[in-house]
């Protein structure tokens, strides 16, 4: 329980540590916060003073969630249709491009006008500057913007330049003509007649021929349909406008567009039973004539005018069995061609209304108009939504509902027909015989009435059913219902508005270098915090050494008093408690690239060794013999030094080196060999540590990279204690990893890391103390990194 406890302390510890650390990140560049959030309220006040105004546009409808069809329907299929279905399947219809198309077509917008306001255009859509008549079959450029200036009453000068794409293929354009009023202007491109209207001389306007396809598709991008409440059957089309009488003028046509495409579905099927009355009326009307003229001829030629008795009563008997057969031959028919046609939505809206041919069935005459309008639903939608739209999928889901049980609820009709229609027969065959036995003449005339009156009955019944149809085409009103058209008095101001500018831009100015920040953090491979190579390292790692804002590159012996001096300090503490016997006096400083501040790290830790009342020896010795600096910040000329002892050339005593500083010796490199490395394995470098442990107390190896020379490798062999230079903002992640592989490899004894350039809040001592003395431990400023130092004391 204790251990589980000390998990989740832990876990909370470290997830504390990185939100301190995500912070961080962002405190230290507050800065760029202000800089950014400044630009963006001054962006956003821009963007108010040189925006158009814009205004809302909108009308509003009212759509019927039931009607008598449906609920037919509901008692049929079972199914629960939620109440505001139809509402939501008329906005799938009214955001439809064919509606938008038409009501475009129907507003005839040719061309617009533009003027150009400094900062943007604006429509001249109320007063337009020219009327621009169309030649009747001419072909314009469509998209493209011209510039017209009346140069005087007569005369205007136009230009224009773009890439067109004609036939697939895109082209550029440039001409600069000049016309003339109520002339017609022809070139290459365009084809048509300018006349003045509202025009001011010398003024540059801009004209476009319009693509309706575009335009469409425009409208469609910015028309916002929305219904007032879940419940509710009030729908609003809204639209953001510059130029709000074009669009309401836009938005009434559409609505009248919209209510005429209803209009003319619910009198699909009254017109299709007309089409249908009119074409079967043509054929029994030339059947009722030569029926008539034949009738006529027999009585003539026959000289007999009446049927006795019997014969009138077996007239009769035939005359009701034919007209029922006739009828019921009508419905097989149908029912035969609706099944063929089931799953065509083309073939089914081609289909008359049943009770034009005595079909009375509720069923039938209830799901054939239902499915004639789910179809066209379907089809208006499928101009504006994907496949996958749950619109569509649902009346996909409706049509299938309704097309299976119009499927069954025809089976069961067809099969009683066809019985019907046997039992009609049986009849006929009874009466028929009895037919035989009458006279000659008397069954001539019977066959002759019967034939006229049959034809005489369909002709009357069909002008019946056409005038039920006719009043029902005449009878259909809009189920939409406009309750508020679009109106200029309605529309109200919505933009550009102040407020929402400027908390825009502060967002976005604010947004800006915070997104910046964590997309650089993410791809930022650098160690950046104290707490990542913690993380990151195995090794035991020392508190850092903070960034040094002094010129001079031995800051512990010109300025002790400093911040980064008492850093040194607390590495010379710790560095002691690692090595606590007397025999352990070897330090390498290495670090795996350049630039990581080695050379300033071994050169101040030597310093700093080598202050106090005990008088220890230091020696620092330069390792890197390829590429010396110690050199350069003791003050010492290029000569003997290391190079030549390990050659065999010069004594321990040659190459040692009094600094300017008590108890502080130096070892130069020496002349740069040609083969550094075959000298530092010779055997020499050995003798050289022993013959240095025995005259100093302590010995500070500054050496090459490890990552492109082997040399620190072989010279820390030697070594104690083996430090590794990792500095902040500037060593890589992966660095960590490569160092503990080198330590592992070499069996470095007491590897440790050392942090350069540490953040000087954990050597605060100036913040603490300040009062009591101490205030000049820190120095805060601005220079060049600890790296930099050795350049500047070299130049000086």
């Amino acid at each position: 329980m204790e251990k589980f406890e000390e998990i989740l302390n832990t876990l909370e510890t470290e997830s504390k540590e990185v939100r301190q650390n995500f912070l961080v990140k962002f405190t230290k560049n507050w800065y760029w916060f202000a800089i950014f959030c400044i630009l963006g309220l001054i962006a956003g006040y821009i963007l108010f003073s040189f925006s158009p105004p814009t205004y809302l546009v909108q009308s509003r409808l009212l759509i019927p969630s039931t009607d008598d069809v449906e609920n037919t329907l509901l008692s049929f299929d079972k199914q629960v249709i939620p109440k505001n279905q139809k509402v939501e399947n008329q906005i799938g219809t009214l955001q439809s491009f064919s509606l938008y198309k038409k009501a475009l077509e129907n507003l005839n917008w040719k061309t617009s006008f533009y003027i150009n306001n400094g900062y943007y255009k604006t429509e001249l859509y109320e007063n337009k500057p020219f009327d621009v008549i169309i030649s009747k079959g001419a072909k314009n450029i469509e998209g493209l913007e011209l510039s017209i200036v009346a140069l005087n009453d007569y005369k205007f000068k136009i230009n224009g330049a773009g890439i067109i794409t004609e036939n697939g293929i895109k082209q550029k354009i440039k001409f600069d003509e000049s016309g003339y009023f109520n002339t017609n202007f022809k070139n290459k491109y365009f084809d048509f007649t300018i006349r003045k209207k509202n025009y001011i001389a010398n003024k540059k306007y801009y004209m476009v021929f319009n693509n309706v396809n575009v335009m469409s598709q425009n409208y469609l991008k910015k028309i916002k349909i929305i219904l007032e409440d879940k419940e509710s059957e009030l729908i609003n089309v809204q639209i953001h406008s510059q130029t709000p009488q074009k669009d309401v003028d836009f938005i009434n046509e559409l609505n009248q567009v919209f209510i005429l495409v209803g209009i003319k579905k619910n009198n699909q099927a009254s017109e299709n039973s007309i089409k249908f009355i009119d074409t079967t009326l043509i054929g029994i009307s030339n059947t009722l004539k030569n029926a008539e003229l034949n009738l006529s001829n027999y009585r003539k030629n026959n000289q007999v005018m009446d049927l006795g008795a019997e014969s009138n009563l077996i007239y009769q008997k035939l005359e009701e069995i034919e007209n029922e057969k006739y009828l019921a031959k009508l419905r097989i028919d149908y029912y035969k061609n609706m099944q063929s046609y089931m799953g065509d939505a083309k073939k089914i809206k081609q289909m008359i209304n049943p009770s034009i041919i005595g079909i009375t069935d509720i069923g039938i005459n209830s799901m054939l108009p239902k499915l004639m309008e789910l179809y066209n639903k379907r089809e208006v939608l499928s101009y504006s939504v994907e496949n996958n739209n749950p619109s569509l999928i649902l009346i996909e889901k409706e049509i299938q509902l309704t097309g299976n049980a119009l499927s069954e609820n025809l089976n069961n009709l067809l099969k009683n027909a066809e019985v019907e229609m046997q039992s009609m027969e049986i009849r006929y065959k009874t009466v028929q015989q009895r037919l035989t036995k009458l006279p000659d003449t008397e069954r001539q005339l019977i066959s002759k009435q019967r034939d006229f009156n049959l034809n005489n009955e369909l002709y009357t019944y069909m002008l019946q059913k056409k005038a039920e149809a006719s009043i029902s085409l005449a009878s259909n009103i809009p189920q939409v219902q406009i309750i508020d058209p679009a109106m200029i008095e309605s529309s109200e101001q919505v933009g550009p508005s102040l407020p929402k500018n400027i908390i825009g831009g502060f967002g976005l100015g604010f947004l800006i270098p915070f997104i910046i920040i964590l997309i650089s953090d993410a791809l930022n491979t650098k160690l950046n915090t104290f707490e990542e190579v913690e993380k990151l390292s195995k090794l035991q790692i020392l508190d850092g050494i903070i960034h040094s804002n002094y010129k001079n590159g031995l800051p512990v012996l010109k300025n002790p008093q400093s911040g980064i001096t008492e850093s040194f300090r607390i590495l010379k503490v710790n560095l002691r408690n690692i090595l606590n016997s007397p025999e352990k006096k070897v330090i390498s400083v290495n670090s795996l690239v350049p630039g990581e501040g080695k050379t300033f790290i071994a050169a101040n830790l030597s310093a700093i060794l080598s202050l106090g009342t005990n008088e220890k020896k230091i020696l620092i010795v330069e390792g890197d013999l390829r590429k010396p600096k110690l050199n350069i910040l003791f003050g010492t000329n290029e000569g003997i030094g290391l190079s030549y002892y390990l050659a065999n050339k010069n004594n321990m005593k040659d190459i040692v080196i009094q600094t300017p500083y008590p108890n502080l010796y130096f070892v130069p490199a020496g002349e740069i060999p040609h083969n550094p490395t075959e000298l530092l394995e010779n055997g020499r470098f050995d003798i050289f540590i022993e013959e240095a442990r025995a005259q100093f107390d302590f010995i500070i190896i500054d050496n090459a990279p490890i990552s492109l020379v082997p040399d620190g490798l072989m010279t820390s062999k030697h070594a104690d204690s083996s430090i590794f230079v990792i500095r902040l903002n500037y060593s890589k992640k992966r660095e960590l990893k490569e160092i503990e592989k080198v330590v592992a490899v070499n069996t470095l004894k007491n590897a440790i890391i050392v942090i350069n350039d540490a953040p000087n809040n954990r050597f605060g001592y100036g913040n603490k103390y300040g009062k009591n003395g101490y205030s000049n431990y820190i120095k805060y400023g601005k220079s060049d990194s600890n790296t930099n130092n050795l350049k500047l004391i070299k130049s000086a």
